[in-house]
């Protein structure tokens, strides 16, 4: 392949990743607005759900944060009673964050957009298609994860 056409494709295809980006961000957005919380505190809730009970630390690890911003992001969390605090059983110094039904809910319903937008979105695929589009998604995954 040609310098030139690898450079066109690699255009194209930064576009097509950008507009989709765009596209389940304004899902996302539609649906957090309701909950009236943000993207960042969206994650918690999902690494809470996914996870189960995470303290400050852990929290701020999968999210690459500081954990004085995990603090903040929590701290309006809990005011909204999206999520709970409590001491460990273990260790009464550690703070465990969890999260609450309502919490459960809105990322529930956000994930319901989301799957709605990819139902529709591949809706002009055949079975074979969309079987090849899940496969190139999951080799470009697994490739940025060795990086």
């Amino acid at each position: 392949m040609k310098m030139k056409e690898m450079k066109e494709n690699a255009k194209r295809i930064e576009k097509i990743i950008t507009l989709l980006q765009k596209r389940i961000e304004k899902k996302i957005f539609s649906e957090l607005k309701k909950g009236k919380i943000n993207i960042p505190q969206f994650h918690i809730l999902e690494i809470l759900r996914e996870e189960g009970e995470r303290t400050m630390g852990q929290l701020a690890e999968r999210l690459y944060i500081t954990t004085s911003a995990v603090t903040n992001l929590v701290t309006k969390l809990l005011r909204h009673n999206l999520v709970n605090r409590k001491h460990s059983l273990d260790d009464r110094r550690l703070i465990l964050i969890k999260i609450t039904e309502r919490g459960n809910k809105i990322v529930a319903s956000v994930w319901e957009q989301v799957y709605g937008f990819f139902n529709s979105l591949l809706a002009e695929f055949n079975q074979e298609e969309k079987k090849l589009w899940r496969k190139l998604w999951e080799k470009v995954y697994s490739s940025l994860e060795k990086k």
